[in-house]
């Protein structure tokens, strides 16, 4: 998949994201995170196998990467904490190699990142950021390097 296409998947899947969080009740959120951490490493160890693989994976087509991408874009917007986790697995997933996924999240992560966070300023005026929108998004940056995971950027 060409990366301007991977760029415009994550930007729209930050965005999409973003917006969810501002319709999201903060206890519901509250109450969401650690199953949203538990998905995320769940998702990852389900491609680990100990030993060397009988046989290699074919990779996921292009639409299906794209699919993939954009739900992982959507909650890297919404939440963030273990996104990396899950941009490695959708991109390996995809047939790129270990050190080239892992290159390629660190591109995308930014991306969606600022995608995240671009809508958060514009609705400071309209009292959603004072009902916590802006508070919850700024607390789960904290978790996530409370907890060792990628801080936002």
């Amino acid at each position: 998949m060409p990366v301007w296409i991977m760029l415009a998947i994550s930007i729209a899947g930050g965005l999409v994201g973003a917006q969810l969080i501002l319709l999201t009740p903060t206890k519901v959120f509250a109450d969401m995170v650690p199953w949203l951490i538990l998905a995320a490493t769940a998702l990852f160890a389900g491609q680990l196998r100990p030993g060397k693989p009988k046989e290699p994976r074919a990779p996921l087509s292009p639409p299906l990467s794209g699919v993939g991408l954009f739900l992982s874009s959507i909650y890297g917007g919404y939440f963030g904490g273990g996104n990396g986790i899950i941009l490695v697995t959708v991109l390996t997933a995809a047939g790129l190699a270990i050190r080239a996924a892992s290159a390629t999240k660190n591109v995308l992560a930014a991306i969606i990142n600022v995608a995240g966070a671009r809508p958060v300023p514009l609705f400071a005026g309209s009292g959603l950021a004072e009902s916590g929108c802006a508070r919850r998004r700024g607390n789960a940056g904290r978790r996530n390097r409370q907890y060792g995971a990628e801080p936002h950027q």
